[in-house]
């Protein structure tokens, strides 16, 4: 009562600027409610789109993972068809080579011990023979023959033990003759 007697006793225009005061504060209240409300449920919303979104991309790297794994399981299945009946070829072909390098070994020790001696060339062969023989893993009986190899005379060691055996010879048929005289 109080208050409709005092704004019946105020002008028009002020009673006018009281209610568009009141209506502003009213819908400024209201809507600081509302952007308030508003923004809690944009922020969830967010939220909630983050997580999905997290999620998502948490399945589409496990599933490009999946596939990942797979593809390389399929490559390494192809690889082992095609590797091992490679590796296989390759254990032959290089058994082969062993054989054939420990033949030449063996063909160039016995006919440098046929022949007395060995020469610069019989060397540097049968060396270069065994350090491909030795890369492949060969075995130690070959070692043995390279040892022997190198005990051999050189050409020039054989061709002087040969003239101080034919001088030795010489001086011998001498001393015989001349005994037999």
């Amino acid at each position: 009562m109080i208050y409709e007697s005092v704004l019946l006793d105020m002008p028009g225009w002020a009673i006018t600027l009281i209610s568009i005061a009141a209506s502003a504060l009213v819908s400024g209240i209201v809507g600081y409610l509302i952007k308030r409300n508003l923004d809690k449920f944009f922020e969830k919303r967010d939220k909630e789109n983050d997580e999905k979104k997290k999620k998502l991309k948490e399945l589409e790297y496990m599933k490009a993972e999946q596939e990942y794994a797979q593809l390389v399981k399929t490559i390494c299945d192809k690889i082992d068809e095609k590797v091992i009946p490679m590796s296989k070829k390759l254990d032959a072909i290089g058994g082969g080579t062993l054989s054939s390098l420990r033949n030449d070994i063996l063909t160039c020790y016995y006919r440098c011990v046929e022949k007395g001696y060995r020469n610069d060339w019989d060397y540097t062969n049968i060396h270069d023979l065994y350090e491909s023989y030795s890369a492949l893993d060969g075995n130690s009986f070959i070692a043995d023959v390279m040892r022997r190899f190198d005990e051999l005379l050189t050409k020039e060691e054989y061709e002087k033990k040969r003239k101080q055996a034919s001088r030795k010879s010489t001086t011998k048929k001498k001393q015989i003759l001349n005994e037999a005289k």
